[in-house]
């Protein structure tokens, strides 16, 4: 499906004004497709690869965050709990190629919007960071 699919565009078009989402992975392949994909249907992207440049990238205004579970320097998790405490509103989907860290039912009691096993399908990602933004 292409950025100009009517099943991106529409829901993304009732957004008052662009959205920003910052993407933690240290995968650079993953944040690259997401970065280009988000920004081609008008979300501002900002990227971090690890705990310690998402908490200085989450200083800035951010309205969403994809946020892998494992990184270099710890558990995403303990990002997840700090972004809430910080900014309850702002929605966080967590990303994790490990099926086994945790279920999708202990990341949403943590707090995070929803939970994305990778490999995953680039358009339901871009559809979930979507409503994300609009609920």
């Amino acid at each position: 499906m292409n950025p100009s699919s009517p099943h991106i565009l529409p829901l993304f078009a009732h957004l008052p004004l662009p959205h920003s989402v910052l993407i933690v992975e240290d995968e650079f392949l993953i944040r690259w497709a997401l970065r280009a994909r988000l920004s081609s249907v008008g979300f501002l992207v900002a990227e971090a690869v690890d705990l310690a440049t998402a908490r200085e990238a989450f200083l800035s205004p951010i309205d969403l965050v994809l946020l892998d579970l494992r990184l270099p320097d710890g558990n995403g998790i303990e990002l997840l709990a700090e972004f809430r405490t910080a900014r309850p509103k702002t929605r966080v989907i967590v990303m994790t190629a490990h099926g086994t860290d945790m279920t999708e039912a202990e990341v949403t009691s943590a707090g995070a919007y929803a939970l994305v096993h990778k490999p995953f399908d680039l358009d339901h990602v871009v559809r979930l960071t979507q409503r994300a933004a609009v609920s």
